[in-house]
């Protein structure tokens, strides 16, 4: 088998609720995070399909993220093909 290095492997957490949105900090901190997923549906349902927390949260994410230099994964849209 092959062994991994130290340095080759990195953890990025997914935020998908709440909880995860009010312990951002304690997860980056305690983990060294530098990069997080922001998995925005999930993340709306956990909200009872409430969009101004919903956008509430998703700012206090990315200006977390920008103020503590980690980077933000989000997905931007969906494409949908045909498949024959």
């Amino acid at each position: 088998g092959t062994i991994l290095g130290t340095n080759t492997i990195e953890f990025v957490p997914k935020i998908e609720t709440y909880r995860g949105v009010r312990n951002l900090k304690n997860i980056i901190n305690n983990c060294k995070i530098k990069i997080i997923q922001l998995d925005k549906e999930d993340l709306y349902t956990d909200l009872n399909k409430s969009t101004a927390n919903f956008f509430r949260c998703v700012d206090k994410v990315r200006s977390f993220c920008k103020e503590n230099s980690i980077i933000l994964l989000e997905l931007e849209g969906v494409v949908f093909t045909e498949k024959k």
